[in-house]
């Protein structure tokens, strides 16, 4: 009987002896768990962070490769008599809207709103429309801000807020109808130079840069013909703000050209071709951006604001322009 006794104290010592252990191994375990979740969460956070500066990489690569190779001319603006060759700009600086200003702006960076800013240029780049003949395109660069729609005019294609756009014009198309590669109608390169009198264009003022019905804004008809652009096509996105200024040569701010007030002479001969710019884009991961705009919207303006504060990611670069005028 002792020794039974004994055999069952040593086991009944066993038991406990169990027990204790898997209650250590699942507070090991919990706490592991945390660990490893932890660790998920930073990484996770670290890899979205890795793609906002991946992708304002690419934005800033794309956006230089194609500035640093535009067609320089900065006449005087007159009109010319014989010299079809002058009186153009090939460069518009445009403020789409003195101040875009609606609930997902009113923090304290962007408290009056902010401006919705397009570049407009004539330059040679490897990134174009299929079948076109020639690397010389006319390209745009903008951005639809938060709580913006933008429709693009030539298919009813909609994109949505917080990307930054990109249009390229070439000299040929496809034709949706008929699947064949026609002379693009929307290119006007070839005639952009040829603006001597009204009389010379069916009053056609540079048409490059102003666009008819279904642009952004209405504001900007004119007397012309077709828009000169194609579809806007999406670059990267989480875009919360994207600015340009441009810059005279003693570095005295180039004003932007708003088509709602602009005379017809500034819509005619565009921007005067800069001598830098400077690129602003602020950009939040894509979580950051869902918690934001979510917070908009259900009313918590203190913990938007806070998002914006904390976690905006702000990138800026000085782009030095070519010259002929330099060399």
């Amino acid at each position: 009987m002792k020794k039974n006794k004994e055999t069952g104290i040593r086991r009944i010592f066993t038991l406990i002896e169990m027990l204790t252990a898997m209650a250590i191994f699942m507070i090991i375990s919990v706490i592991m768990m945390q660990f490893f979740n932890s660790a998920q969460q930073i990484i996770g956070s670290a890899s979205q962070r890795n793609v906002v500066f991946s992708d304002a990489r690419i934005a800033f690569d794309l956006i230089t490769k194609d500035l640093q190779c535009t067609l320089f001319n900065n006449n005087n603006g007159a009109l010319p008599g014989s010299d079809k060759f002058q009186a153009i700009y090939p460069f518009l600086f445009q403020r789409i809207d003195a101040v875009i200003s609606n609930n997902y702006y009113h923090t304290d960076i962007y408290s009056a709103g902010i401006t919705w800013d397009m570049l407009s240029f004539m330059a040679t780049t490897e990134i174009r429309a299929d079948n076109s003949l020639s690397n010389i395109c006319e390209l745009r660069y903008s951005f639809v801000p938060a709580g913006e729609v933008f429709t693009n005019p030539d298919s009813g294609s909609v994109i949505e807020d917080g990307w930054l756009i990109r249009s390229c014009t070439a000299d040929k198309w496809v034709n949706p109808g008929t699947g064949v590669s026609e002379t693009n109608p929307r290119y006007n390169f070839s005639e952009n130079y040829l603006r001597s009198t009204a009389v010379d264009n069916d009053n056609r003022i540079n048409k490059i840069w102003i666009d008819t019905s279904g642009a952004v804004p209405s504001a900007t008809n004119a007397i012309q013909g077709s828009p000169s652009y194609v579809n806007f096509e999406k670059v990267i996105p989480y875009v919360y703000n994207l600015q340009f200024t441009c810059y005279e040569k003693d570095m005295t701010v180039i004003t932007p050209i708003d088509f709602s007030s602009a005379t017809v002479g500034n819509k005619m001969f565009g921007s005067e071709f800069p001598s830098s710019i400077k690129i602003e884009l602020d950009m939040l991961k894509a979580k950051d951006w869902r918690d934001w705009k979510k917070a908009i919207n259900d009313g918590r303006t203190d913990e938007a604001n806070t998002i914006i504060k904390e976690k905006l990611q702000r990138f800026s670069k000085i782009i030095f322009m070519p010259r002929i005028e330099d060399y």
